[in-house]
């Protein structure tokens, strides 16, 4: 061989060696580790000599709220013990480290995907109320807070709803079943927020049967909402103004008989003296 041939070949080498430590510094996620690569502000991480140790260093990072360092003892530990219990562990871990940070949408994959590889496997129902409770937490906060408007995006809860309604027909007996279903009630709530706000839109346009079709589809379909009694009281409001007010002293009625402590009772009583000519037009 040339000595020309030789240095170019060298070169090459070194090249390769050069992108791969790149590499390692970016995209890969821990997976890959060169001497000389860790950031200046990267904590030097001391692997143990088990899974199990490492599972555990990076279960402690994690109640620790460090997310960032109990990946990558999760890591470790699929690429190093990939045929050990931890690793398995891990996968879950990995997408609990997502969740911590906040990136939900990964967290809801990686739970998901727990769920394909490993369908048998006891931590199932968990990774199955993580993936709802990752799609509720993409509803934005303030969405429970301000009244609905029916300009919202609603596929996250709509996500959310049916990840944990599966979640408890699935698993009735887990621990995490009591706060599926308020989370599932919430859900609910805002959904049907949405059906009542677009209810009052057809309504103030003068489209009563469309406006009586939304508030009928919150009775029927989000009953366990808690906002059936704002449904009625609409239904009774939507019929007093076409002039039915038989219908409209039946639903204002049913309002007081069913829920008698709520505010929107109140409001109905008004209705009733009205319609009862004891009272004015509320």
């Amino acid at each position: 061989m040339g000595r020309g041939v030789a240095e170019r070949r060298g070169r090459i080498a070194r090249a390769g060696a050069a992108v791969l430590c790149a590499l390692c510094g970016v995209g890969t996620g821990g997976w890959l580790e060169c001497s000389g690569t860790r950031g200046a502000d990267e904590p030097e991480l001391s692997y143990a000599e088990s899974g199990a140790e490492n599972y555990a260093k990076g279960m402690e990072a994690l109640e620790d709220g460090n997310s960032v360092e109990a990946q990558k003892y999760f890591e470790q530990v699929m690429r190093r013990f990939p045929y050990t219990r931890e690793a398995v562990l891990s996968r879950l871990r990995l997408a609990d480290c997502d969740f911590l940070a906040e990136n939900f949408r990964a967290a809801a994959t990686g739970y998901q995907t727990f769920i394909e590889r490993y369908p048998a496997d006891e931590q199932v129902p968990y990774a199955m109320f993580r993936r709802g409770l990752s799609f509720f937490r993409l509803i934005p906060s303030d969405w429970f807070v301000f009244p609905a408007s029916y300009t919202r995006d609603r596929a996250p809860t709509r996500d959310a709803l049916r990840e944990l309604r599966n979640f408890v027909d699935r698993f009735p007996d887990s621990e995490y079943v009591p706060e599926a279903r308020e989370r599932i009630r919430d859900c609910l709530a805002e959904l049907a927020r949405g059906e009542l706000s677009v209810a009052e839109f057809y309504l103030n346009r003068d489209q009563a049967v469309a406006a009586a079709m939304r508030a009928r589809t919150v009775l029927r379909e989000y009953g366990d909402s808690g906002l059936a009694p704002e449904a009625l009281l609409l239904l009774g409001r939507i019929a007093l103004e076409a002039g039915q007010r038989e219908a409209a002293q039946g639903y204002f009625a049913l309002v007081a008989a069913r829920y008698p402590d709520s505010e929107e009772t109140r409001r109905a009583l008004r209705y009733l003296r009205f319609l009862e000519g004891r009272g004015e037009a509320p």
